[in-house]
């Protein structure tokens, strides 16, 4: 926050600033005596007083610098008017991001006029709309003296001129034109950079184009034109704007710049790695600057702007050693930006004073720099366009000779290609036979199968689905009518393995369940009498079998399992497992070996609950997967939902239901696996 007083107060023994007809621009650093304020109390009525007489100190500067800090400045000036009429003078604060003054003229009868700016108040509400703070003041004749108080989150740097309105705006007109020449050449190499890069397409134009920008708007806002012009209302964001734009600049788009343009990840992979990393910090800087107060975040973007510079500055050097002709403009560019930020750097921190060369070192240097970067970009086109003309010399001469040799080539080929041909042709119509005749072997088996497996469900209460992963499976099911219509037999069986061999296998298990005879009655007799004939039979494959038969009048199923899944029995809103005694899979082991080891077939009753279902199924219903995520079971991830919710359901449409969610689930209609299903409702 910037204050400015004036007071008129004669007695102080300082040089006056005289104005007379031939010196028409004052500047008053020199005539200034300072005091440092660091907790803000001192007022005007105790420095009038004389109770801080003592504190204050003679500037040894004509633009005091005193870098970042939290205390309040205040300077005391006299002016002299040896004219016997009034002089009409603008007093200028010449560093634009100052955030407040306030400026006290001596009244003639006594007392003052307070009169306050900065940009901590609209643009529009200054005495003069230019980008410093200026105020219009008339010198009366005789001695005054001026008091400038100032208060500031930005860099303490406070550069005072007095001068008439004539040679202020002779000052103004010759500042624009040095203005305009320097934005001008950065909105023509933006201009002229786009053209260039729709007629190329090569990013580091469309890089370069966002560096450029982001520096301009850096620079518009550092020296008070983009508060001036393009945000005057803008209170917040006119105190945050330099170290945001600086940020971008300097942590985002020469980086991004620098890695792209010298190839950072080739010719110096580990300065690409930091330039990445200074990336990532830079998005966090300029979050910060919309909470982190000013007086701590612009020292430590000055430090981060070196730093980034100096990076990208060691990174152009490595890429040139390292043999990257394009490097080179980019470094003399990078050079002469660097001479220029360090000037301003050393002005911005108190190290250097404020002058002509500190205050627009960065300007130029800035100037200099896109120019040359412009060259570099056109160098570096150039370069490849003589790269891609060699390759294309060196490609060009590799293509008449390898045509020379692939012509005799072709020549020894052609024929070798025609005996191939003749060949290949020959087998193909093989093949096409040999798969024509696995094709009517496959339906062959498909329609025997279709045969052997129920065509429709014996009773209401009894409901089955099938649906094999090829055109045949190795799922079987039947069910086993007795003479007493209360009782059913239910068998379900899967095979090792798909297609064929496994279709076979599940006909010789309907061949031998049609002529087990008494054995039906008995599920551990008919397992046992199945086992016997299959072993070493099946040509390595196993049979996974459930038999079980349900007595209707009571309620009961006696079952025996031959290393299948026991039953679901869904009752009540839950879901329980059949379980029972439980013997290894069909066609392993011989029945003597099992009975010898305690592992027989043997046979399990259980009484049923009352309204309720029990579900056999087969592997390829509880291990379904989705196609898009596989290693998801069905079992896991909804089974259970979709069995209590349908539930209620007859048993046909519960199947329905059921195998519908599961397709649901899968997210196509095709399985890894044969799926059966045989629901049996309890009542």
């Amino acid at each position: 926050m910037v204050i400015a007083v004036v007071v008129w107060e004669p007695a102080y023994a300082m040089k006056p600033v005289v104005l007379d007809d031939d010196a028409t621009v004052h500047t008053l650093g020199l005539y200034a005596d300072v005091l440092e304020d660091p907790k803000g109390t001192v007022t005007l009525e105790s420095i009038l007083r004389g109770d801080h007489d003592a504190r204050f100190v003679p500037s040894a500067s004509d633009a005091p610098n005193y870098g970042f800090t939290t205390s309040v400045y205040w300077a005391r000036f006299q002016i002299r008017n040896v004219r016997d009429v009034p002089m009409e003078r603008f007093l200028e604060i010449a560093y634009p991001i100052l955030n407040h003054a306030e400026l006290h003229v001596p009244e003639p009868g006594g007392g003052y006029t307070v009169r306050i700016g900065g940009n901590s108040y609209p643009f529009g509400k200054r005495d003069l709309q230019y980008r410093n703070l200026v105020f219009k003041i008339d010198i009366r004749p005789g001695d005054q003296v001026l008091y400038l108080r100032i208060k500031t989150q930005s860099s303490m740097c406070f550069p005072l001129i007095l001068q008439s309105p004539t040679s202020f705006s002779e000052t103004v007109l010759n500042e624009y034109i040095v203005f305009g020449l320097y934005y001008g050449i950065l909105l023509v190499m933006i201009i002229y950079n786009l053209f260039v890069f729709l007629s190329v397409r090569d990013v580091n134009y469309v890089y370069y184009i966002v560096y450029i920008l982001g520096y301009l708007l850096a620079v518009l806002s550092h020296n008070g034109l983009a508060f001036q012009y393009l945000w005057p209302d803008s209170l917040f964001w006119a105190r945050i704007c330099v170290p945001f734009f600086i940020l971008f600049v300097t942590m985002l788009a020469i980086p991004q710049f620098s890695r792209s343009f010298l190839k950072m990840s080739t010719y110096a992979p580990w300065i690409d790695r930091v330039l990445i990393g200074q990336i990532a910090i830079g998005v966090g800087m300029m979050v910060a600057t919309f909470f982190v107060r000013y007086s701590i975040i612009m020292p430590l973007t000055s430090v981060l702007a070196v730093i980034s510079i100096t990076i990208s500055f060691i990174g152009g050097i490595v890429c040139l050693v390292r043999g990257y002709r394009a490097a080179r403009f980019y470094v003399i560019a990078w050079t002469v930006l660097t001479i220029g930020m360090a000037l301003w750097f050393c002005q911005a921190v108190g190290i250097l004073p404020y002058n002509f060369i500190t205050k627009y070192s960065n300007q130029v240097g800035s100037a200099a720099e896109v120019v040359l970067l412009a060259l570099a970009l056109a160098d570096r086109i150039n370069i490849l366009k003589k790269e891609k003309e060699e390759v294309q010399d060196e490609l060009i001469g590799m293509q008449k000779s390898y045509s020379q040799s692939l012509e005799k080539t072709v020549q020894e080929r052609t024929s070798e290609l025609e005996l191939k041909t003749r060949e290949l042709e020959s087998e193909r119509n093989r093949l096409k036979r040999r798969n024509e005749m696995m094709e009517r072997e496959v339906n062959l088996a498909r329609r025997i199968q279709e045969q052997l497996i129920p065509s429709h469900n014996p009773t209401g209460y009894i409901a089955s689905l099938y649906r094999p992963m090829e055109q045949v499976g190795g799922d079987f099911f039947d069910f086993i009518m007795f003479d007493d219509s209360d009782r059913i037999g239910i068998f379900l069986s899967d095979v090792s393995g798909h297609g064929v061999p496994a279709a076979f296998i599940t006909s010789m298990v309907k061949t031998i369940i049609l002529e087990a005879g008494p054995r039906n009655e008995n599920p551990a007799a008919l397992l046992s009498y199945i086992n016997a004939i299959l072993f070493r039979q099946t040509g390595g494959n196993f049979i996974t079998a459930y038999y079980g038969i349900y007595d209707r009048g009571d309620r009961t199923i006696l079952y025996a399992n031959a290393g299948h899944f026991p039953p679901f029995i869904i009752a009540g809103g839950a879901i329980s497992t059949l379980m029972g005694r439980s013997s290894v899979p069909l066609a392993t082991l011989h029945n003597k070996y099992l009975e010898d080891a305690g592992k027989s077939y043997v046979n399990n009753v259980v009484q049923l609950p009352d309204a309720g279902k029990v579900l056999l199924y087969t592997d390829g219903f509880t291990e379904a997967q989705p196609v898009e995520a596989p290693g998801r079971f069905f079992e896991y991830n909804g089974m259970a939902e979709a069995l209590t919710t349908h539930a209620h359901l007859p048993s046909r449409e519960f199947l329905e239901q059921v195998f519908n969610r599961l397709i649901e689930y899968r997210g196509e209609e095709t399985f890894d696996d044969d799926v059966c299903l045989i629901c049996l409702d309890v009542s």
